[in-house]
């Protein structure tokens, strides 16, 4: 998963990827959910491919908790922060995890004019925003942070 951008439509290894996708490869499905869901016309395709793997894969339940985050679909995320929490040991863990799927959505985002800031307005806000901050956030608003990431530079 060092090189997501392998995976876009356009390289030459789209043929061997568009294979893994057909066995059901982990990987691949979480690197074309991600692709998908960057995408504004695709997000909800992308959200189902990313929910398939979910309940097994941390950077699959990472990236589904973010995009239903900033998309608004804050009541869904409930389930899926509790069953990120359940994949990952520990913060440290949980931020690479966040880490590598913001590097994946840098590198498979569509080029030109920004378009998740104007879904910030739908991001519900969590009720320990006062006491939590990006560097030192908890379990509860742990999507949140990244989410508003995704906002301002995707």
């Amino acid at each position: 998963m060092t090189w997501p951008d392998f995976v876009l439509p356009e390289t030459p290894f789209r043929t061997y990827f568009t294979l893994l996708l057909e066995r059901g490869a982990r990987p691949a499905i979480y690197l074309e959910g991600v692709r998908l869901a960057c995408n504004f016309v695709t997000v909800a395709h992308g959200l189902t491919m990313l929910s398939s793997i979910s309940p097994i894969d941390a950077y699959a339940c990472f990236s589904h908790g973010l995009f239903l985050t900033a998309t608004g679909n804050g009541r869904e995320v409930e389930a899926v922060n509790a069953t990120f929490w359940d994949l990952v040991p520990s913060f440290e863990a949980a931020n690479t995890v966040g880490e590598l799927v913001m590097y994946h959505i840098s590198r498979l985002h569509a080029e030109g004019t920004r378009l998740w800031n104007r879904s910030w307005r739908f991001v519900v806000s969590p009720d320990c925003l006062g006491r939590c901050s990006y560097g030192a956030c908890c379990r509860n608003c742990f999507f949140y942070w990244y989410a508003r990431e995704l906002c301002i530079f995707y």
